[in-house]
């Protein structure tokens, strides 16, 4: 296959395909849905404010380029998601374990407040746990009666949401005190952040499938709804919910596996119980009555949908997230963390005017100070290669001079 020359006209367009558009993302150079300039395979991010800035014509430009690679992006983004590489629990940016997605971008520190919500929900459901851990069988009753807690999926299910919340916040405190310290974020993914990204998976996808299963084929309604009970099979979907609209933590369509495996793990859990004779607290053989061993014809059916439906849970879970990021980047720009300031051919090819990379003499009004901007003329090496600094790239002159500034690079 030819290579691509770097040579080739100037275009500006929205990041949404391609292989190296992803490379670039994983480097943290450049993130979907950022305005870019493109010369062959080289890339410049524009920063969102620039547009703007120029006026009409700039956001006219945005608008239009934004419009036309929704699509194709969306389309794009997906078909990433399901590379194999995803199965892997590794991030390039591991700081998105320990930040709000709403705070600023890109990412300077670890919010106060964001510390103080992770610990309220660890606390929250601690003290839930232990409420329903106590309430089993009545307060009084003997610790083996009270074993029987642990026999059902929603309480190994909501046990692990405590455990999740009660590290995650362990480790933002932790992230907050050391940045306060040293001011700086953790640079690699190490394994106490791989440990929290697989508890996480643990958590979202088995509380929805709980909450969804418990009310359309396990509850009765002929039994009273406990403030427990309302906890334990509602809140966890709500806390699940609101945490994947508010935290900045990922999610992969190809990490489905993860929470297979503990409903899988639980699975043979009630099979070995069931053959040594275990029961119910009431006597009964079935811990649920979808879970039945001595009735396959229930059991199986249950078993095949939760194999074929958990890719699908796992999908609209990774829809949420990404419905989040959409939402992020409409209303607050996007998450790059590269924000320089861009090469001046850039406001050439936004503007439509002739962006020659041999000569570029453009001269438009300084949105600051309102003086004429002169653009000193770049080359290809120059423009992808070395960036230009703030101070050098624009050089403001009056109206009486022609010949425009050197740039030095």
């Amino acid at each position: 296959m030819r290579r691509q020359s770097e040579e080739g006209p100037l275009k500006l367009h929205v990041l949404g395909c391609g292989r190296g558009c992803q490379r670039q993302e994983d480097r943290g150079e450049v993130v979907r849905g950022d305005l870019v300039v493109t010369k062959g395979r080289s890339r410049v991010p524009v920063p969102s404010g620039l547009t703007h800035a120029l006026g009409g014509a700039g956001r006219e430009a945005e608008t239009r380029l934004r419009r036309a690679g929704g699509a194709m992006g969306c389309w794009a983004t997906f078909r990433r998601e399901l590379r194999l590489s995803n199965f892997r629990v590794t991030h390039p940016e591991p700081h998105v374990f320990l930040v709000s997605e709403w705070q600023e971008q890109p990412v300077s520190c670890v919010r106060p407040w964001y510390v103080v919500y992770r610990w309220a929900w660890a606390l929250y459901h601690l003290c839930w746990w232990s409420a329903s851990l106590a309430n089993e069988g009545g307060l009084d009753a003997s610790l083996k009666r009270k074993a029987y807690h642990f026999i059902y999926l929603t309480n190994w299910a909501y046990l692990s949401i405590v455990v999740m919340t009660a590290v995650h916040a362990g480790l933002v405190t932790d992230a907050w005190l050391r940045y306060r310290r040293t001011g700086q974020l953790p640079k690699t993914t190490t394994l106490r952040f791989k440990v929290l990204w697989v508890m996480q998976n643990v958590v979202f996808l088995p509380a929805l499938l709980i909450t969804a299963a418990y009310w359309s084929a396990v509850y009765n309604p002929a039994d009273p709804i406990t403030a427990i009970n309302a906890d334990v099979h509602i809140i966890n979907s709500v806390y699940v919910l609101l945490d994947l609209c508010i935290s900045a933590t990922p999610v992969r369509i190809l990490h489905f596996y993860i929470p297979f495996l503990f409903m899988t793990v639980y699975l043979v859990f009630t099979l070995i119980y069931w053959a040594a004779g275990g029961t119910t607290p009431d006597g009964f053989t079935a811990i649920y009555p979808i879970m039945d061993w001595d009735n396959l014809s229930v059991t199986l059916p249950f078993v095949v949908c939760c194999v074929i439906f958990s890719p699908f849970m796992q999908g609209l879970v990774w829809g949420v997230y990404r419905a989040r990021v959409a939402v992020r980047e409409r209303c607050c720009g996007g998450r790059s963390s590269l924000a320089p300031l861009p090469h001046p051919a850039t406001m050439d090819v936004i503007l439509g005017r002739d962006a020659s990379m041999e000569s570029v003499y453009a001269r438009t009004p300084d949105p600051v100070t309102g003086q004429t901007v002169s653009l000193s003329p770049v080359t290809p090496q120059n423009v992808y290669q070395n960036p230009v600094s703030p101070q050098t790239q624009y050089q403001p002159h009056n109206n009486t001079q022609q010949a425009p500034v050197t740039q030095s690079v």
